[in-house]
């Protein structure tokens, strides 16, 4: 049986909590993430998590994609963290287990946490983001390097969902800035 870093290969299981504040597209990353592997993996689940503020709140979004079932969309110690505000950052560094992937969105936060065991990636995604025409593109800048990072789903499938979404919600015209981020963090971290 091969395995990797994050399970074997006859036996995937991906998992991923994004974390910041309302409005930084957090929900909307896990949840085209969740939608996208659904192609891909017979079980997906989708856990949304958020204060009452629209905008600035505490904001968390947790996708699985599983080979096998998943008998609880809660996770404390995911295997993967984004992480867009250094309040989410102080929230959740407690729960980044040992040897899991941390990306943090280094724009939005000067001080990453005095971790060595953990894989660390520092993007500056709000910064790009910006230079790409939107700032609020960070999240799916963020995705791409999650994408590239842990293999969990091709950049395609994410696209696609991404296209449709956007169709669906009548905001075609951010399809493109948001496109182009995604491919801009699948791009550049290796």
């Amino acid at each position: 049986m091969t395995t990797d870093r994050y399970g074997t290969k006859e036996n995937r299981r991906y998992e991923l909590v994004m974390a910041g504040l309302g409005g930084q597209g957090v929900l909307l990353a896990t949840q085209i993430l969740m939608r996208a592997g659904m192609g891909e993996y017979p079980h997906v689940s989708w856990f949304p998590s958020y204060a009452t503020l629209v905008r600035g709140g505490d904001c968390e979004g947790t996708a699985i994609l599983s080979d096998e079932p998943i008998h609880s969309p809660l996770i404390f110690s995911p295997d993967s963290m984004i992480i867009m505000s250094m309040y989410a950052l102080e929230t959740f560094v407690d729960r980044i287990a040992p040897g899991s992937l941390l990306i943090l969105d280094s724009s939005l936060i000067s001080q990453p946490p005095d971790r060595d065991d953990v894989a660390l990636v520092q993007v500056p995604a709000t910064q790009k983001a910006a230079d790409l025409g939107s700032s609020q593109a960070a999240n799916l800048l963020l995705l791409g390097v999650y994408l590239r990072k842990t293999g969990a789903l091709g950049i395609d499938a994410i696209e696609a969902e991404l296209t449709r979404t956007m169709v669906q919600e009548n905001k075609e015209t951010t399809l493109p800035v948001n496109l182009a981020a995604l491919k801009w963090g699948f791009q550049n971290f290796e």
